[in-house]
C-alpha cells in the first residue's frame, strides 16, 4: 500500500527525464561471503501463519518482501508454524509508533508453550530485537501487549538457513523474491563506509541476471531519496596496488538509472514498483538528503522481482559435488566414493569456473554450496597447493580463512540482515 507520506516516481526508460550524474562516493569493498542468514518467517521457507488476533494485513509480513502489518492497542497474538523443528537465534522487526512488550513462546506441537524471552519497547524505538538464545520448536508465537497501536515491518525470524538452503528460478511467477537478502546467490559487495557522507551507497553482485520490479527502503525516520541503478557489468579501475575495484565515477551515470523514491516527510520508508521490469546482475541503490544523512540508517534493503524458490538438501548437494571433485580431481570416473568423506570435514578444494564458487568447511556443517557468486568468490589461501589428492593423504590443518569472516568492517548505518 503505498503511505500517502511517500512520493515515489518511476523514470525508468524514459530518455527526457534522466537524472544528472551522480557525484563519485567513496566505496568500500566488502569481503565475499559463503552465505548469508535467511529468515525463517517467509512462505517459500514453508512457514505458515496459524494464529493473527489483532494484526491487520499480517500475511503481508511473510508474502512481501517490504510488508507491514499494523496493531491496535491491546493484545496481539501471532503464531508461526515452520515446515520443520527450527532453531530460533533471533527476532528483529521495524517500529512505527508502538509501545508496549512482547513475549516470545516456542512449543514443538502447538500445545505446550515456553516463554522464551520478553522485551518492552517504546514508541521512539525503531528496531527491536529479541534474542532467545538458541531456541527450538516447531511453532513460535509472538504476544503483543500495546499501550500504543503502530505499525510493523521487517520482521525476521533468525536460525539456522542461509540462502544456501534455496535455489531460486525465475520464470515470470513464484513468489516476491528479494534479492538483496542474498536469496539466489547476490551479495553486496561495496559500501559507503561512513553515515555522515552527503551520499550512502550499497552496490550488489546478482550473481546473474535478474528481473527485478520493485525497490524499496526501510530507513531512519527522515527525509531521504532513494535512487536505483542497474549496470550488466561493474565499473573497475586498477587501485594503487594494480587491483581491480569498482569505479564509483561510473556508477551513477545517466544511462544506468532505473528508478527514484523519495520519502518526502521522513515517514522511513520508501517503495517504488517498476512500469517494466528491468533486467541486470549489478545493481546501485544510493540515499542523498537536502538536509545531509548524518545518524541515517537503512534497516532492510528491498530489489525484489518474481521467482520460485525451493529447499536444497545440502547433504546431498556436498555428497554429490564431493563425489564429482573427488573424480576430477584423481581423474579417475571409477574411484572410491568414501574416500570424499573427508570432503567434509575440512577445506580442502576451492574451484571457481564460470560463476560457481564451491566450498567446505567444518565451520559451515556440512557444507555449502552457491551458485552464481561470479566475481564475490574469494580465494583460499595457497589453493593452488591445496589439491585433493594431498588432502585425502595429508588433510590441511584446520585454519581461520580471513576472506570468509564477513564485511571487511562494520557497515554501521546499513542493518539490513544481508549485511551484517
Amino acid at each position: 500500500m503505498q503511505n500517502r507520506f511517500t512520493f515515489a516516481r518511476c523514470l525508468a526508460f524514459s530518455a527526457c527525464l534522466l537524472p544528472v550524474t551522480l557525484p563519485a562516493a567513496v566505496l568500500q569493498k566488502l569481503s565475499p561471503r559463503v552465505s548469508v542468514p535467511v529468515g525463517l518467517e517467509k512462505d517459500f521457507a514453508g512457514t505458515s501463519l496459524q494464529v493473527s488476533k489483532g494484526i491487520a494485513n499480517v500475511e503481508a509480513l511473510i508474502r512481501d518482501p517490504a510488508g507491514e502489518a499494523h496493531l491496535a492497542a491491546g493484545a496481539s497474538q501471532l503464531i508461526f508454524k515452520f515446515s520443520r523443528q527450527a532453531v530460533l537465534s533471533q527476532l528483529s522487526f521495524v517500529n512505527d509508533g508502538m509501545e508496549g512488550e512482547l513475549r516470545l513462546s516456542a512449543s514443538p506441537d502447538g500445545r505446550q508453550w515456553a516463554i522464551l524471552s520478553s522485551e518492552r519497547f517504546a514508541a521512539a524505538d525503531r528496531q527491536v530485537s529479541v534474542s532467545p538464545g538458541c531456541a527450538q520448536g516447531r511453532f513460535m508465537k509472538l504476544e503483543f501487549d500495546s499501550l500504543k497501536g503502530g505499525t510493523i515491518r521487517c520482521l525476521h525470524l533468525q536460525g539456522g538457513d542461509s540462502d544456501l538452503n534455496y535455489q531460486v528460478v525465475q520464470d515470470g511467477d513464484g513468489h516476491s523474491v528479494n534479492f538483496a537478502s542474498g536469496l539466489g546467490g547476490g551479495r553486496m559487495i561495496y559500501a559507503t563506509p561512513a553515515d555522515n557522507a552527503d551520499q550512502l551507497m550499497v552496490v550488489y553482485d546478482l550473481g546473474q541476471a535478474r528481473e527485478l520490479t520493485e525497490f524499496a527502503s526501510v530507513h531512519s525516520r527522515q527525509p531521504a531519496d532513494l535512487k536505483v541503478y542497474a549496470m550488466s557489468s561493474l565499473p573497475q579501475k586498477e587501485d594503487w596496488r594494480g587491483r581491480l575495484q569498482a569505479d564509483p565515477a561510473q556508477i551513477g551515470q545517466p544511462g544506468q538509472f532505473v528508478a527514484e523514491v523519495s520519502d518526502t516527510f521522513g515517514s522511513g520508508h520508501m517503495r517504488v514498483r517498476l512500469t517494466r521490469p528491468v533486467t541486470t546482475r549489478y545493481l546501485a541503490m544510493v540515499w542523498q538528503s537536502q538536509i545531509g544523512l548524518a545518524g541515517f540508517k537503512t534497516y532492510d534493503i528491498v530489489a525484489s522481482g518474481p521467482g520460485r524458490v525451493t529447499q536444497v538438501n545440502l547433504s546431498e548437494v556436498v555428497a554429490e559435488f564431493a563425489e564429482a571433485t573427488l573424480q576430477s580431481s584423481t581423474g579417475a570416473s571409477g574411484a572410491d566414493k568414501s574416500q570424499s568423506a573427508p570432503l567434509l570435514d575440512q577445506v580442502v578444494y576451492h574451484q571457481e569456473s564460470a560463476g560457481t564458487m564451491a566450498y567446505f568447511s567444518n565451520s559451515f556443517g556440512a557444507g555449502g554450496v552457491s551458485a552464481g557468486v561470479g566475481s564475490m568468490a574469494a580465494k583460499v589461501s595457497n589453493s593452488s597447493a591445496r589439491r585433493l589428492s594431498k588432502a585425502l593423504d595429508d588433510p590441511p590443518p584446520d585454519e581461520e580463512i580471513p576472506e570468509f569472516a564477513g564485511p571487511a568492517f562494520g557497515i554501521e548505518w546499513c542493518l539490513s540482515p544481508s549485511a551484517q
